[in-house]
């Protein structure tokens, strides 16, 4: 239980938060770099966590640009919504406007992967020995995988969307985050059964 001190410090806190919020919303340059100063290495470091596996260095400085810029866009608009009230600091309030913009990423990778997916089984359908080729060289790929990573691509990766998923599977409940990181290591293990080099 927190002494009544450490309490204090915290309300403090909170308030010293909520009045540098306030002056960004009215578009005190100096306070948007006292808050930017403050909270920027915390940010990074919260995003590094919230990444988990997925976590590189450009990913981290991609989301942190977009954690900023929806801070900053339509006059604050956001930012302004910040109150000490709900017992958050500024950071934790910053971290949950982190989450919600690794959510919004990860669903639009997963989207994409799809349509990339998609548009290259469109350019292989009719085209014969170029599809064996294909079809050959996956099912090759996928005996390489285990038990496990099989059954996720039958299930959800080579299963078209518009059927949904397979009748008995479990693959309604994966979390996209989930999809991101499972995806992801397949990913990189058909890179390295193909020889390609990764970048």
């Amino acid at each position: 239980m927190r002494s009544q001190a450490a309490e204090n410090r915290l309300i403090a806190r909170r308030a010293a938060d909520f009045d540098l919020a306030q002056r960004c919303v009215r578009g005190d340059v100096a306070a948007w770099n006292d808050i930017y100063a403050q909270n920027h290495d915390r940010l990074c470091r919260s995003i590094r966590i919230l990444l988990g596996s997925l976590c590189d260095a450009n990913l981290v400085d991609e989301i942190a640009a977009r954690v900023w810029y929806a801070l900053v866009e339509n006059d604050g608009k956001l930012l302004e919504r910040y109150k000490p009230a709900r017992k958050a600091s500024l950071i934790t309030f910053m971290r949950a406007v982190a989450r919600d913009v690794i959510h919004r990423y990860i669903r639009t990778e997963v989207r994409r992967r799809q349509r990339e997916a998609a548009s290259l089984r469109q350019k292989s359908a009719g085209r014969g020995i170029a599809r064996e080729v294909i079809t050959d060289s996956l099912n090759d790929f996928l005996a390489t995988l285990t038990p496990r990573e099989q059954k996720f691509c039958h299930e959800f990766l080579l299963q078209p969307r518009e059927e949904g998923p397979i009748e008995g599977s479990d693959s309604a409940n994966i979390s996209a985050v989930n999809i991101w990181q499972r995806t992801r290591r397949l990913y990189v293990k058909m890179i390295d059964f193909l020889g390609f080099k990764r970048s």
